[in-house]
């Protein structure tokens, strides 16, 4: 004896997009926890007489920053183009 009915679907799983999506806030908040670790190391370093190392680090901040910049653009871009 056959019968008919509907079983429910499991979601699919998530694509490139959705993925992505993950992924780019996921480095975002990874990357600004590394930026405010740089930035407490350069103050630890200037206040040690390391000025260089100082420098360098508070550059490593900003590169970092300037990364985030370009990884939320990447997810703006997704979302605009939906």
């Amino acid at each position: 004896m056959s019968h008919v009915h509907d079983h429910p679907q499991a979601d699919p799983a998530p694509g490139p997009a959705d993925k992505l999506r993950i992924l780019l806030a996921h480095w975002m908040k990874h990357n600004d926890a590394h930026a405010e670790t740089y930035r407490q190391w350069a103050q630890r370093a200037e206040a040690s007489a390391l000025g260089e190392v100082g420098e360098r680090l508070a550059q490593a901040v900003d590169l970092t920053l300037a990364i985030n910049r370009t990884l939320d653009a990447a997810l703006k871009a997704m979302t605009s183009a939906e």
